[in-house]
Formats: structure tokens, C-alpha cells, sequence
């Protein structure tokens, strides 16, 4: 026989842990109303970012190491549309990383109070504070690391974008490279024969012939064949080296924008004979402003001749500068290390520079100022304050009154 006060108390245990239950479910309810996963899954951020980075490895990574690999020599231009394109996903992944940040703060604004009730049919639950407390610090956690990430994309960003218009885009390659096709490179001279293979008796001998006659014979033919067809424009009286240094520096407005240039073409002699692709890859303040083309006819066809106008800031002061380098040379260091050591080509490179000047100073008369031989070696500071220290000595403030030169 039952007893009907044991009942009692047993209905009302059950009775208890009923309403335990139901109160807890609503509290679990009431916990997840709060940044509900369902409203803007978390985890979104985290698998759109892993996407796009295996997207990125995948379809740009790969890709570009693939091209700069199996590209003997990459153009400007290739060099620039992956630097373009490297740009661009950088502006993209800081896009997405602005748009969970601001998303995140708009849906959940990270506000507690000291205890959450929400109301739940009719009844007002209060939750576990700590739970919602523990939600809101991983959602904070993401919106740090999104402003962490945005913060690094945009320095990238203006890096990328300083690179561009210095005309460095060669840097934003997103790969080491250490090809010498693509960045000029330092080995040894036993690797550069290997590099070379080997090299045929009658040409060594060839060139052992004349190898004391080299500088001579490179200045002779970088003079007549080269420079001077650029200082008199391909003899046409009419326009002169000087006079289109003078044309562009009125065009350009340089006097009111108080930027210094010198009437003159510096032609940069180094004394080992390697000579970079880009003056940039030398120096990176110096970017291209302007090139200087014109046509002449050369044994029966018609070539192009290109000049560039550097542009480079020291201080508060702008220069423009024409500048380049006297590429003959670098065929020196292209000789077979059996022929010449690297003594000898400095011996040749000073006989190329003596040549040279003594070309200039009985050819031009009063048009050999438009021309000045700037020798450096690897203790010369950067490119950029040598030009400086020419211009400022030419005394060519275009911001004054003082006379141009």
C-alpha cells in the first residue's frame, strides 16, 4: 500500500526538476540570443580568410613563381602586372578584413551589463553572465585581429603604392628572387664561368688581343655610335639635347614649382662595369619622371633613341635629373673570367673614362657642357646625392633667378 504523503513528495521532486529543466532550457534560450551564430556565424570570418589565402597561394603565388622561374627575362611590363596584381589583392584583403570589423561591431557592439536578463514567453531569464562574457571576448578577439590585419594591409598598401611611383614594382614581387635576368646579383667569378660554360680558344685569344684596347675601343664606339647622335639629336640644328632639356623644363613648370635641373646629361661611369637594369634597382629614391625620344636614321633604317628623366627628393628639395648609365660597359663583365680579371676591367673602365671626356671636350665646342662623365665605385654614396651634389654645383636653382646653366 502506497503512501499518499511519499507521493507528495515525490510528484513535487519531479515537479522541481521539471521546472529545473525548463528554466535551464530557457536559459540556454535566453544565452543564445545574444551574438546568435545564426544572425553572422563567426567562424565566417576565419573560413573566408582561409579561402582567400589558399585562393592567393594558388592562383597568384604559384603562378608568378612559375613565371619568374621559367622567364629568362621578365619586361617591365610582366614585372609591373604582377606587382598590379599584388596590389590589388592586398586592397581586397583589406577590404574584406574592414567589412567583418565594422559588421561585427555593428550587430553585437561588445556592450555587457553587470547581468543579462532578456525575456523569454513572457518571463524574464536572467542568463549566465560569464557565458555571454566568454562569447563576447572571442567576438572581440576577432574584431582585434581584423583591425590588426587591416592596420598591416594598408601599410602594404602605401609601401605598394610609394614602390610604383618610385618605379620599384620589380620589389613587389611576391617572391624572393635572386635570378640575375631580373635583379642584378653579386657571385663569384668562378661561378660566373661556370655560368658561362665553357668558352672557345680562338675567342679567348680574341679578345686577349685587344684587351689592352678595350676601353678605347668601347668609348670609340659608344661615342660615335650612341652619345653623340643624342647630344645633336641626330644633327638637326634645329633641336639640340640642350634645347629639349629646355623645353621640358618649361613645359613641366619647373621654375614655379621650385624644382632643381641642370641642362645636362650625366652619364654614370662605375668603375667595375656592371651596370643594373633600372638606375631604380641602384638607388631606390630614383624613379622615372619623363623620357626623351627621337628618331634618327642609322645605316639605311630608321632607330629610336630614348633618354630618361630621373626624379628623386632629398629633404624638402626636388631634383630632375638626366641620367644614365654607360651600358657599353656592362659587356665587361660578360667577358670570360679567363680573359680579363676584374683588375683588368677597371683598368679598362678608367681608359674608357679618359676616352670618353676627350671625345667630348674637342667635338661639341660650346655644346660639350650639355655633357658630363660622373665616375663612381662601390664606396660612392647613393646615385641620388651625387646627381645632388652636380646639380647643386651647377648652381641650377630653377625656383630663383639665378641664370640656368
Amino acid at each position: 500500500m502506497t503512501c499518499p504523503g511519499k507521493n507528495r513528495q515525490i510528484t513535487k521532486q519531479w515537479k522541481g526538476a521539471l521546472t529545473q529543466l525548463r528554466r535551464k532550457s530557457i536559459k540556454q534560450r535566453c544565452h543564445d540570443t545574444f551574438a546568435a551564430t545564426s544572425t553572422w556565424p563567426p567562424h565566417a570570418n576565419w573560413y573566408t580568410q582561409l579561402g582567400a589565402t589558399i585562393g592567393l597561394v594558388t592562383f597568384f603565388y604559384f603562378p608568378s613563381w612559375w613565371t619568374v622561374n621559367h622567364t629568362k627575362q621578365l619586361s617591365e611590363g610582366e614585372t609591373k602586372t604582377i606587382a598590379c596584381v599584388y596590389l590589388a589583392q592586398t586592397a581586397f584583403r583589406t577590404i574584406i578584413e574592414f567589412g567583418f570589423g565594422v559588421t561585427q561591431v555593428a550587430l553585437y557592439g561588445f556592450q555587457i551589463p553587470s547581468q543579462f536578463v532578456c525575456s523569454v514567453n513572457n518571463e524574464r531569464i536572467p542568463c549566465d553572465v560569464l557565458k555571454v562574457t566568454g562569447k563576447t571576448a572571442i567576438l572581440v578577439a576577432m574584431l582585434i585581429i581584423s583591425l590588426a590585419v587591416v592596420v598591416l594591409h594598408g601599410v602594404e598598401s602605401i609601401k605598394a603604392i610609394i614602390m610604383f611611383r618610385r618605379g620599384n614594382s620589380h620589389i613587389l614581387l611576391p617572391i624572393l628572387v635572386d635570378h640575375g635576368s631580373i635583379l642584378p646579383r653579386e657571385v663569384d667569378q668562378d661561378q660566373r664561368t661556370a655560368d658561362r660554360g665553357p668558352v672557345h680558344q680562338e675567342i679567348t685569344d680574341t679578345i686577349r688581343s685587344v684587351q689592352q684596347k678595350i676601353g678605347l675601343v668601347y668609348a670609340t664606339n659608344y661615342f660615335y655610335a650612341y652619345l653623340k647622335i643624342v647630344i645633336q639629336r641626330g644633327l638637326c640644328l634645329s633641336s639640340k639635347l640642350k634645347d629639349t632639356i629646355q623645353e621640358y623644363i618649361d613645359k613641366k613648370d619647373l621654375k614655379r614649382r621650385k624644382i632643381k635641373m641642370a641642362k645636362k646629361l650625366y652619364i654614370l661611369v662605375p668603375d667595375s662595369g656592371r651596370c643594373p637594369k633600372l638606375m631604380s634597382e641602384k638607388d631606390p629614391e630614383m624613379s622615372e619622371a619623363y623620357f626623351f625620344t627621337f628618331k634618327a636614321n642609322r645605316a639605311g633604317s630608321a632607330r629610336i633613341f630614348r633618354n630618361t628623366v630621373w626624379k628623386f627628393k632629398i629633404g624638402d628639395q626636388v631634383y630632375h635629373a638626366l641620367a644614365e648609365f654607360a651600358t657599353i660597359l656592362h659587356t665587361l663583365s660578360e667577358l670570360p673570367e679567363l680573359t680579363m680579371n676584374d683588375e683588368d676591367k677597371k683598368n679598362e673602365t678608367r681608359k674608357f673614362y679618359d676616352a670618353l671626356k676627350l671625345y667630348i671636350d674637342n667635338t661639341f665646342g660650346e655644346d660639350g657642357d650639355v655633357v658630363e662623365l660622373v665616375h663612381i665605385n662601390d664606396s660612392s654614396p647613393t646615385i641620388s646625392k651625387v646627381l645632388k651634389e652636380k646639380i647643386d654645383k651647377e648652381v641650377v636653382d630653377i625656383g630663383s633667378d639665378t641664370p640656368l646653366i
